[in-house]
């Protein structure tokens, strides 16, 4: 059990304490009355909670003992008083408190409240691991990172930033992001609006313009791209912004080398030997070559006659595909003259397919018949690159649309539509699902993205499909590339499945978890495999690319990240749920807590005064309670209040109507718009409820049941009337109620 430390000048009060904490499995490590000396054991014991008396003896005082605890050794801290004045409690609550306990009090009331300290002390500590683990990811990721508060002010640099920027993180804090962050146009020189406060004040991603220069602390210029993105709550208000960047000047000085070394090339290509061709169109319509270059032979792969016999032969060359549209430019030009470029596919010979490029010139002779001179080259390499190039930058800007879909978004479901989806678009597959494993073996499609095929959502696998031999291979991170599925060597149920859903090839990535638990360490994480994501060529067989795997084990990567934030987002509003309940709950009768009863009538309380509607109190105490512990024992009390908690929690049948536990065995019932009427027509049906249990109590003097003695008041609440008179007004019918002999109510009428 956990370790108290008691702190009470009165050293009776103090030896109660400790007998009552100890009844409860409490280990009470020091009982002392000064606040010096508390200081000095929470230093040296280290408990897991101080109980503090607010008034002590010595140089210091609770509160100052109090402060010290939770500044230097972050211990939680429960105050106990008999009494303090507004100032003394205004200093009290400036410690974050994790409890406060009025003299005197019940070890019921005591045993609660160390109870919720010690549990919210544990989820405060959860939630700060939480906030590391988040704060270490955010800096392992290989871009800029930099959040600020709804004002601009700066709450977050990762190193990454701190590279880019000059600036590190703990300068940053605090300063208004366009103070780190100088922008400006790197063609005009003319400042850009920073990103992030546009993104703060629209409440939309912003992005910055090309050819954007940051000049870093130290003077230097680096050209960037970014995205920012405000930050909202849950209610959708915006708190805040992040920004995500990188320094693109390396890239950017490559992409221009690149460009020159295309015009070096393209230059290069226009002197070297191609297919330079002269052909004569006669008036007449026939056609003539004049010149054909050796290279025909080697890119037509046809001697050279073949051409020589007219234009006819190499229209005969151009893919079906193509070939209208050289006809019409051969036709504009011999009606305009004019010089065109034009790029399409031959097929050869030997059966390949080969993109050219044929730049042609014209002029009109004497006689009218027109001279075409020009040269064809073969840009089948030129096209494949380009076509590469497309491809590699297509699925880079997948890759960064699913990871940016991961910072800005913790809806699972959205992060996995968005995968499947831009998957299936990038490789031009005919489907693309995600497949989650369960323990046992088998599995389910979770979500997929199809185009002319039928659906696999919703289907499920057997652990026979997925036999343990499988299940460890893929475990240990390898992927399954399969061109076809007829021949995949695993088992005959798949091969029958694939067959089934019209499979001929396929990719299986696994979408590996990396957890830290209490037996791995940082260097070997505990690995889960959490699922698949597999790829489905249907139409046609497929030789997937390597490219092509390296890009889906990536994405399977982000996705187990995606998952992790998942649940972790989903543990942390459990147990914010889970600590509101215990806040606002009776432990024991599962009703709500006195602090509820006291912030509920408060609202009802000011909202009814607005409305000028009535409102209702009943007090109930249970009659002779003391003797019912004493002869059935406390356990016996313990049920005994749950069952009248819920006798009473039935009497009631609106949503507004509140019970709640106000004392050891006394409850009230808040009755929101219910005249004195209404109250008494409650009250009865509470009586007639704990009658009906038949507890028996022959301690009882009223009779041989558990009976209650009940207090009502009612009245219509004003700006001027005073909540608490209410209340004692309420109170006092209950007093009275007793006095005149138990086990019925009175009437109070404010």
């Amino acid at each position: 059990m956990a370790g108290i430390l008691i702190v009470e000048n009165e050293r009776v009060a103090a030896w109660n304490i400790q007998a009552g904490l100890e009844k409860f499995g409490y280990t009470v490590v020091g009982n002392v009355a000064l606040g010096e000396k508390a200081v000095d054991l929470a230093e040296k014991l280290k408990p897991d909670l101080v109980l503090m008396d607010i008034r002590l003896q010595g140089e210091i005082d609770g509160i100052e003992a109090a402060a010290r605890i939770r500044n230097q050794f972050q211990i939680p801290v429960v105050y106990l008083t008999a009494h303090a004045d507004d100032q003394t409690l205004e200093r009290a609550i400036a410690t974050d408190p994790y409890g406060y306990l009025t003299k005197p009090f019940k070890r019921a009331e005591l045993h609660t409240t160390i109870t919720t300290a010690l549990h919210r002390c544990q989820l405060e500590k959860q939630l700060q691991a939480t906030q590391q683990w988040l704060t270490s990811t955010l800096n392992s990721i290989g871009d800029g990172t930099i959040a600020t508060d709804q004002e601009g002010r700066i709450t977050f640099m990762n190193r990454v930033a701190e590279a880019i920027t000059g600036w590190q993180e703990t300068e940053a804090i605090g300063k208004l992001v366009n103070q780190v962050l100088d922008l400006y146009h790197g063609e005009t020189g003319q400042e850009i609006e920073n990103p992030l406060l546009l993104a703060i004040q629209e409440g939309l991603p912003v992005q910055l313009p090309e050819q954007s220069l940051l000049r870093t602390k130290d003077g230097t210029e680096r050209l960037i791209d970014d995205v920012a993105t405000p930050i909202r709550d849950a209610f959708g208000k915006v708190q805040g912004g992040v920004m995500v960047f990188r320094d693109i000047t390396e890239r950017q000085r490559m992409q221009g080398l690149l460009r020159e070394s295309e015009a070096r090339f393209q230059t290069l290509a226009a002197n070297l030997p191609g297919v330079i061709y002269r052909v004569l169109h006669r008036l007449d319509g026939s056609v003539e070559c004049l010149y054909l270059s050796p290279c025909f032979q080697t890119l037509f792969e046809m001697e050279l006659e073949s051409f020589q016999q007219g234009r006819d032969s190499i229209l005969a060359a151009i893919h079906p595909d193509d070939a209208s549209s050289l006809h019409r430019a051969f036709e504009t030009m011999l009606q305009t003259l004019q010089a065109y470029t034009w790029e399409g596919r031959i097929l050869v010979p030997s059966g390949r397919i080969k993109w050219i490029q044929m730049i042609n010139r014209s002029s009109r002779q004497a006689n009218g018949d027109i001279v075409c001179d020009g040269l064809i080259v073969d840009i089948s390499d030129r096209k494949r690159t380009e076509q590469a190039l497309q491809r590699q930058m297509q699925r880079e800007r997948l890759l960064a649309e699913i990871a940016q879909q991961i910072y800005k978004s913790l809806d699972f479901n959205e992060i996995l539509t968005t995968v499947v989806t831009r998957v299936r678009e990038i490789l031009q597959v005919d489907r693309v699902l995600i497949f989650q494993i369960n323990p046992d073996g088998s599995g389910v499609v979770i979500q997929e993205s199809v185009d002319s095929v039928p659906p696999t959502l919703g289907l499920s696998f057997s652990d026979k499909c997925f036999p343990s031999d499988c299940y460890e291979f893929y475990w240990q991170g390898h992927s399954r590339v399969i061109g076809d599925t007829s021949e995949d060597e695993w088992s005959q149920c798949l091969r029958e499945l694939m067959q089934e859903l019209g499979v001929k090839s396929k990719v299986v990535i696994p979408i590996i978890q990396h957890q830290e638990t209490a037996t791995t360490s940082l260097k070997s994480p505990a690995r889960k495999l959490w699922g698949l994501l597999i790829v489905h060529a249907c139409d046609d067989y497929r030789q997937w690319e390597s490219q092509e795997v390296d890009l889906l084990r990536q994405i399977s990567h982000h996705l187990a990240i995606a998952i992790q934030q998942s649940e972790l987002y989903q543990k942390l509003q459990q147990a914010n749920q889970q600590l509101e309940c215990l806040v606002k709950i009776d432990a024991l009768t599962q009703v709500a807590n006195r602090r509820r009863f006291d912030e509920y009538i408060q609202q009802q309380w000011n909202q009814l005064a607005r409305e000028q509607k009535p409102l209702s109190l009943i007090l109930c105490d249970i009659d002779f309670f003391k003797r019912y512990n004493d002869t059935y024992g406390h356990p016996a009390g313990d049920t005994c209040l749950v069952q009248i908690a819920q006798a009473i929690n039935c009497s009631v049948k609106r949503p507004a109507d509140l019970v709640t536990r106000y004392g050891g065995e006394e409850f009230a019932v808040i009755l929101p718009n219910t005249d004195q009427t209404g109250a008494v027509h409650v009250a009865i049906t509470i009586q007639n409820q704990v009658r009906q249990l038949q507890l028996d109590h022959i301690g009882s003097s009223v009779a041989d049941y558990v009976t209650v003695s009940i207090g009502i008041a009612s009245t219509v609440p004003t700006d001027k009337s005073l909540l608490q008179a209410f209340i004692a007004a309420t109170d006092r019918s209950l007093y009275q109620a007793k006095q005149q002999g138990r086990d019925r109510y009175c009437i109070k009428t404010l």
